[in-house]
C-alpha cells in the first residue's frame, strides 16, 4: 500500500499574518514529537495504540499498529502531489464540495522553512 501523508497542517492567510508565533510554536512543537516518534519507535507505536483504546474503546492488536507504522515516515516534507491527491479523495468522499485544486499559490512553505532552518533529524538505522 502507498504512504502517504498522515497530517496536513493548514492555516488562513490571514492567521499566518496575525498569529505568525503560534503557527511558529505549533510547527516547531510537531517537528520535536515527529523527532521523537522517529527516535523512539517502540515507545511510539505503545502511545499511538493506548490513544486509540482511550478515544474509541477499541484495542487495535499489535500488528495492525506495526503494520500501520511501517508505512508512515515521520517528516515534515511538503509534497504538493500529496495535498492534491488528499484533497480529491476528500472531495470523493464528500467532505469538500466540488474542488478544483489548483496548486498554485496554495502552498506557503515560508513558516515551515523558518521553524527548520536547517534542521535535518538523524536517521535511526
Amino acid at each position: 500500500m502507498k504512504s502517504g501523508p498522515v497530517a496536513i497542517v493548514i492555516a488562513r492567510k490571514d492567521f499566518l499574518k496575525d498569529h505568525s508565533d503560534i503557527v511558529r510554536r505549533f510547527l516547531g512543537a510537531e517537528r520535536d514529537e515527529l523527532d521523537w516518534m522517529r527516535d523512539h519507535p517502540a515507545e511510539a507505536r505503545q502511545v499511538v495504540s493506548e490513544t486509540i483504546t482511550r478515544l474509541t474503546g477499541r484495542q487495535f492488536e499489535t500488528g495492525v499498529i506495526d503494520n500501520a507504522f511501517s508505512r508512515v515516515r515521520f517528516d515534515m516534507e511538503i509534497s504538493t502531489a500529496a495535498i492534491v491527491t488528499s484533497g480529491y479523495q476528500c472531495d470523493r468522499l464528500g467532505f469538500l464540495g466540488p474542488a478544483d485544486l489548483e496548486t498554485k499559490g496554495l502552498i506557503d512553505d515560508a513558516p515551515l522553512r523558518k521553524v527548520l532552518n536547517g534542521h535535518k533529524p538523524e536517521e535511526k538505522k
